[in-house]
């Protein structure tokens, strides 16, 4: 193969080549406004959502510490690591916890 047949090969798998790395993240972001939409209207159901991404999102980092990957990753991966155990504390703390409790009926008699 010459060079030329390379590029032309390249240029024909760029569309998809960035489509399925600019897709997921655009997927991804539209997940966190809804979410964040929710959190803003007092929804338990955003919040619950929050603590489960944040949960998924450590096991996850947890998982990739056992790859092989450059060092650089690994320092990204426990940054990562290290926002999310703070918004998990941050978010766990009970002042926060009241803003999303469940609304109890209030009882006669």
């Amino acid at each position: 193969m010459s060079t030329g047949t390379d590029l032309a090969i390249a240029r024909e798998d760029l569309p998809s080549s960035v489509w399925s790395r600019v897709l997921p993240v655009m997927l991804v972001a539209l997940t966190y406004l809804v979410v964040i939409g929710g959190l803003r209207l007092g929804r338990r159901r955003a919040y619950r959502q929050v603590i489960f991404i944040s949960v998924i999102v450590l096991l996850g980092v947890g998982l990739a510490m056992f790859q092989p990957f450059p060092w650089w990753v690994r320092a990204v991966n426990v940054a990562k690591a290290l926002v999310v155990l703070a918004l998990l504390f941050l978010a766990s703390r009970p002042q926060v916890r009241s803003w999303f409790r469940r609304h109890q009926p209030t009882r006669r008699g």
